[in-house]
């Protein structure tokens, strides 16, 4: 029993291993990418930036794969079965596997600093001492909620607040133009 049970993981061992890493990521690598980032960051990245990043980095994993077809010498319906099968990898992993990708890409956003700047907001509405929405200064359009505040401030209560009152947020702008804090 205990010798079928060896030669199974010896058998499976590599898949064992991407299996753990894999779930390592999931659980606690990507969840904890978003805790730098404000969720309006996030999703502006999801629709515009990575979807951008996906479709050049899969044009050219595609344009490499026919290049390289075609130095070889490959028969033409080998050559679109090759590219059909590189195409559905490549929407497997941006697509299937998008958090994960997207984490990923969040922490090299991090990695390389552009710019540091700082936002204003202003509380226009606040509710039980503890949900509140405030405008950004500048831009008319910006908006966070309370959810943001206590990501970036680590508090838990939004007591100390009023309305009309001016929140101030160090931000830095990373690799990709995303917007993300250290959160204190």
């Amino acid at each position: 029993m205990l010798n079928k049970l060896f030669n199974l993981l010896q058998k499976h061992k590599y898949f064992i291993i991407f299996f753990i890493v894999f779930s390592l990521v999931i659980l606690i690598f990507s969840p904890e990418q978003k805790r730098y980032y404000f969720d309006n960051d996030i999703k502006l990245f999801k629709e515009g930036t990575y979807l951008r990043i996906s479709l050049v980095l899969s044009g050219i994993i595609l344009s490499v794969t026919l290049l390289k077809c075609i130095i070889n010498k490959i028969k033409i319906d080998q050559i679109f079965n090759v590219l059909f099968i590189m195409a559905f990898l490549c929407f497997n992993f941006f697509y299937l596997m998008g958090n994960t990708t997207i984490s990923f890409l969040l922490y090299a956003n991090r990695k390389f600093v552009k710019n540091e700047f700082t936002k204003s907001y202003e509380i226009f509405t606040i509710s039980d001492n503890k949900y509140f929405t405030a405008q950004n200064i500048q831009s008319k359009n910006d908006f966070i909620n309370q959810k943001d505040y206590y990501k970036y401030s680590g508090e838990k209560s939004a007591s100390n607040l009023k309305n009309a009152e001016i929140i101030t947020f160090k931000l830095k702008e990373g690799l990709f133009g995303i917007t993300y804090f250290e959160p204190k």
